[in-house]
This record gives C-alpha cells, sequence and structure tokens, in this order.
C-alpha cells in the first residue's frame, strides 16, 4: 500500500475512532517472512551514486573499518584505516559524485596526524554535526608511530603506575572537518588522562558541543578499586565544545566497579545517552548492558538497565539521531520466548528495539530480518535519523545464491518501527559485474532525514587485492514520516 495512503488512513483513525494496523515487523503485529531477499533496487530504492557500488579506495595494502556519516548538504562521508599505516576521507556528494580521488596509494598520508605512521589500530570514528555541516573523524595511533606526526599525546595522560604512551590499544586523536573534507582544526586528544583506547563511539548534540566515549584498555587508575581482579576496561566520557575545544574534564561513566567496555552514545531531544556493558561476573556480580542518560553538559539524569535477562538478550548496538528516542539492535538465535513466529525458533535473527530518551521501551521488539532458512546473520548495526526513521545493516550468508557469497543486508524503518523496505541487498548481485564477485565485510550503515547509506569493505572492487572501500547512497524512503503517534 501506497504510504502517503497509509498515512491518510491513520490519521481518520485518529478521528473517527478506529484503528488502522498496516504489515508490519513488530512481534505482536503481522510477520512478513520472506527468504527470497530482494536487491536495493528491487524494493524500490534509487542509487544516488549509480547502478554498483562507489569505489572510494583501491590499494595494495588493507583497507577497512570504516565508519560513515551523511551531512547537512546531502554529503555521504566515509572515513577508514588503511593497514599500511594511514586513515582517510571520502565519499559522494548529493548528485553521487566522488568527493575526492579514489585513494590507490597504500603508502598515503594520513589525513588526522599529517603522516604515514607505518602502524595502524582498527577503532575509527566517523560523525556529523547536524548544527554546522561539519564532521569529526577519529582514529587511534600506537604511541610510537607519532614521531613527526602533528599529533601529540598531552602530558595530562598518564594512569596510576606513570604509563604515558600505549603501543597495544593505542591512543585516540578526532579532527574536524567541512563539508569539502578540508581539515578546520589540528588533530587533538579525544583523552585527558585515559590511554588504551578501543571500543568508543561519539555523537553532536543538539547545542553544537559533541560526546566523544572510550573504553581503556590495559590501564590502572586510582579510582578503580578491584584492578586488575575485576578486569582492565573502564569507560570515561570526554565533551567538546563545537570548536574542539575541551567543555569539561573527562570523567569516568560508573564506579568502575568490574569492568565497563562495548560503549556506544547517541544524541536525544535534549542531552544523549550512553550505553555500555557493565561486567560485574570477575567480582561476583552480572554482566549486565547499561544506560545512561545526560543533559547537554554532561550532568548524569537516569540510569537504566537494557538487557533483558528474561530472554537473555543483550543489545549488539546502539543509535540515536537527536531526537526523542533511540534504537538497539540484537542479532542472535530466535528466543521462543518473545512471540516470533514458531518456525524462527532457534534461527539467527536481526531484532530492534525502540527505546524512549528516559530509557524506557517503546513497544516490542522489531524483527528486522525477514528469512526462514537458517542463513547466518552477523555484524548487526543501525543508525537513527532526527525524525527517528531508522536502518539497520547485516552480513549474510544466504541472499545470494549465484556466488554463494556474503551479502550486505538492510532495513529501513519508519519512527514507530514499522518497516518503510523489506529486507534488502545493499548491492547489486554479483556485488561488481566486472568481477563477478562478492563477498563483502564489516558493513556500517547511515541515515538522516533524506539520506540512506551503506559503506563496507569489499573483496571484489575492479582491479582492487585485499579489501578495499566501498558505498551505496540512497534517497530515504521514511523521510516524511515522523512519529506515528501524531497522526
Amino acid at each position: 500500500m501506497n504510504r502517503s495512503i497509509q498515512q491518510f488512513l491513520a490519521i481518520v483513525s485518529f478521528f473517527i475512532g478506529f484503528s488502522y494496523e498496516a504489515a508490519a515487523q513488530p512481534i505482536g503485529s503481522t510477520i512478513d517472512l520472506n527468504s527470497d531477499t530482494p536487491t536495493y533496487a528491487d524494493v524500490g530504492l534509487q542509487s544516488i551514486a549509480g547502478l554498483e557500488p562507489a569505489i572510494l579506495a583501491r590499494t595494495g595494502a588493507d583497507d577497512r573499518e570504516p565508519k560513515i556519516a551523511i551531512l547537512n548538504n546531502g554529503s555521504t562521508v566515509v572515513f577508514w584505516v588503511n593497514l599500511n599505516g594511514s586513515h582517510h576521507v571520502s565519499g559522494v556528494d548529493s548528485q553521487g559524485a566522488l568527493l575526492a580521488p579514489v585513494v590507490e596509494d597504500e603508502n598515503a598520508v594520513d589525513v588526522l596526524v599529517g603522516v604515514n605512521t607505518g602502524a595502524s589500530t582498527n577503532w575509527t570514528l566517523c560523525k556529523s554535526d547536524p548544527s554546522s555541516g561539519n564532521f569529526l573523524a577519529a582514529a587511534t595511533y600506537p604511541a610510537d608511530s607519532l614521531d613527526g606526526a602533528e599529533a601529540r599525546i598531552p602530558e595530562s595522560v598518564i594512569d596510576a603506575d606513570g604509563v604515558v604512551q600505549d603501543n597495544s590499544q593505542g591512543h585516540g586523536f578526532f579532527r574536524l572537518f567541512n563539508e569539502s573534507l578540508d581539515p578546520i582544526t589540528d588533530p587533538l586528544s579525544v583523552s585527558q588522562f585515559s590511554a588504551g583506547h578501543r571500543e568508543w563511539d561519539a555523537c553532536w548534540l543538539n547545542d553544537g558541543k559533541f560526546v566523544i566515549g572510550v573504553v581503556n584498555r590495559g590501564h590502572r587508575y586510582e579510582d578503580d578499586p578491584d584492578w586488575p581482579d575485576g578486569g582492565d576496561h573502564t569507560a570515561t566520557l570526554n565533551i567538546f565544545n563545537p570548536d574542539g575545544s575541551r567543555f569539561m574534564d573527562e570523567f569516568f561513566v560508573d564506579d568502575l566497579t568490574g569492568e565497563q567496555k562495548n560503549l556506544w552514545l547517541g544524541a536525544l531531544a535534549h542531552g544523549f545517552v550512553c550505553v555500555y556493558e557493565d561486567d560485574d561476573s570477575l567480582v561476583g556480580g552480572s554482566d549486565l548492558y547499561k544506560g545512561v542518560i545526560f543533559d547537554n553538559n554532561g550532568a548524569k539524569l537516569k540510569e537504566f538497565v537494557l538487557t533483558d535477562e528474561e530472554n537473555a538478550i543483550q543489545p549488539g548496538w546502539m543509535a540515536a539521531g537527536g531526537g526523542g528516542r533511540f534504537v538497539t539492535v540484537h542479532a542472535l538465535s530466535a528466543p521462543d520466548t518473545i512471540g516470533l513466529p514458531v518456525e524462527l525458533n532457534g534461527m539467527p535473527v536481526v531484532l530492534a528495539q525502540l527505546w524512549s530518551d528516559q530509557g524506557e521501551r517503546i513497544g516490542p521488539y522489531i524483527l528486522v530480518s525477514q528469512h526462514d532458512d537458517f542463513r547466518n546473520a552477523s555484524r548487526a548495526r543501525c543508525a537513527m535519523a532526527r525524525n527517528g526513521s531508522f536502518i539497520c545493516s547485516w552480513i549474510d550468508d544466504g541472499a545470494d545464491i549465484v556466488q554463494f557469497t556474503d551479502s550486505v543486508i538492510a532495513r529501513i524503518f519508519h519512527a514507530d518501527g514499522t518497516p518503510s523496505t523489506d529486507a534488502f541487498v545493499a548491492h547489486p548481485i554479483p556485488e561488481f559485474e566486472e568481477t563477478s564477485g562478492g563477498d563483502p565485510s564489516e558493513s556500517m550503515p547511515a541515515i538522516s532525514n533524506d539520506r540512506a547509506a551503506v559503506a563496507w569493505a569489499t573483496r571484489a572492487a575492479p582491479g582492487g587485492q585485499f579489501r578495499d572501500i566501498a558505498l551505496m547512497a540512497y534517497n530515504n524512503p521514511a523521510t516524511h514520516v515522523q512519529l506515528w503517534e501524531l497522526y
């Protein structure tokens, strides 16, 4: 049924008092299963950059861990790591033209720190600023790799044992860029005192500030009462002004009992949410995912638990878009206790859950995947636009029945959790006609009110070697659907 007709009927139902329900995936409503996964074109999505994926990097080294953001001007930017010692940023504009030449030099200069470092880690960030149109890119660097670089680890970075440098997990730096991909700040340290950065996230707040949260691994701090018996992961938050200057001192997320890891951040209408794994299992406690609601100035407003202990469901990713809700995504074997169709019991599925800005569940779980043939579903990720629409993506090993390789699958939802599209392959099959190849990995989605996009590391780019960086961008079909409860 046409979406405008759905909206009209919803409005009519509000006034005349009957309930209209579209075919939907929230558990308890109509569940549509379909193992014949269509491509993006088959579900009616229009590609911005052409019929095949846009290639952003094609080097003799390994390009991987793309992070993706959609800017105010409609451009889609991607930031990634080349394992030969550099990081890069590129993308497509609102019409699908490349924003920069394809990166083909595996020995190129790193766009954050100004040299080829000769070393790398896998932790990257790319987040757009909805206020200015700028974006931040961030990466972690082994300390010894920064010789001759523009980045400097602050003198204040030191742990309780006097250790400053980290050559295992690395130290995080960020830089702000404008819409033309030009840097507008020097490389700046993510942290004020912590090191060993990994498992991090960032978000821009509605007042123009931004937050970067990091998990610090392998370092002892005076505030940690049970290190190392309770674990060697701690989580800290860093809040910055719009120009990249520090707004407030770096602070720990919680009391540091046990360890904290797997951290995600998302902007809300009047603050932000931090979700993290609070693992107290080494000190006789539970391993739970918890959330904290903060205001824009970093004041803690509320704490809550996201783990569904009754059904043994933990979140695998979280996203928010600056509105009144956020979403989590979960990849797991379907339990038989949450109301899914019986034919899915024990099958790999992808679920989503909507949450209010008070940390309360909104409605039941949403079945994101549609297959019922025991195919694998891994690396589930999500992103949310300001209007509440959201996209989920994952890696699927059963959609491509021609090449029998992995595919990137995605699905777009309205703000209330009803689907705007079926689950779809985010690229053609085969991925590239010239190579008749496929087998993508490390997919990441992004969404704005107008655009939806997915980037990934491809093994099939024409003329490519190892993994290269590919991107698909589309119009967002859920753009004009705001909160359904308004109707």
